[in-house]
């Protein structure tokens, strides 16, 4: 778990996981908030902020 200082939405505690491809040489970082946590209701309104733009 990493915390995450969101400029507008404040503390995030999130779950990183990395996924690695082409043998080690592209990675991507995925972060995600467990179900039904004070993160993921501050991160919900992020991503239907982004759909609508």
């Amino acid at each position: 778990m990493k915390t995450i200082m969101h400029p507008v939405r404040g503390p995030l505690t999130l779950d990183c996981d990395v996924l690695t491809e082409d043998g080690g040489h592209l990675r991507r970082m995925l972060y995600t908030a467990d179900r039904g946590s004070d993160s993921e209701r501050r991160l919900r309104p992020l991503a239907t902020a982004h759909r609508a733009g």
